[in-house]
């Protein structure tokens, strides 16, 4: 025991973990996150327009989401939608308009976000049943994809 009392750490030692990953710890325990479900939203299709490339897990801001958020904190992966670049953050993007007309800018790509991230989270784990979720929540989806997959020269 007197080997422990005479102990002295190098300097290079922590006691501590980083602030970087006592953050990702919190955001792990936080319930409805879930990488695997995150990984998964951004392989669908982009909700406004069905694009496939560069699509990113929105978190979502305003209705229901905004409750679950804090100063410095995203909603839950729960509360997720596919949207690409574009959608997502570019010049016609959800981020441009702010949290309270996020409802709004939804409803202009006609479909409900609050809604479809909630059926997406169900479905969680199963990637067709996902991409089936999608497709009832916005059929538009559906029609481009067939008759993109019926004019293929």
């Amino acid at each position: 025991s007197w080997q422990l009392a005479n102990f002295r750490p190098s300097p290079s030692t922590r006691y501590f973990p980083s602030k970087a990953s006592r953050a990702a710890a919190k955001r792990a325990a936080r319930e409805g996150n879930s990488l695997e479900h995150r990984k998964l939203v951004a392989s669908l299709p982009c909700a406004a327009c069905g694009g496939r490339g560069d699509v990113v897990a929105h978190h979502l801001c305003g209705g229901r989401a905004k409750r679950h958020r804090g100063v410095g904190m995203k909603a839950p992966d729960s509360m997720t939608i596919p949207l690409c670049w574009e959608h997502h953050l570019g010049s016609s993007g959800v981020h441009n308009l702010g949290s309270r007309r996020e409802a709004e800018w939804c409803a202009d790509y006609d479909f409900d976000g609050e809604a479809l991230a909630e059926a997406l989270y169900r479905q969680t784990g199963a990637y067709t049943r996902m991409l089936r979720v999608l497709e009832a929540h916005k059929p538009v989806l559906k029609l481009r994809e067939t008759l993109a997959n019926r004019y293929r020269p």
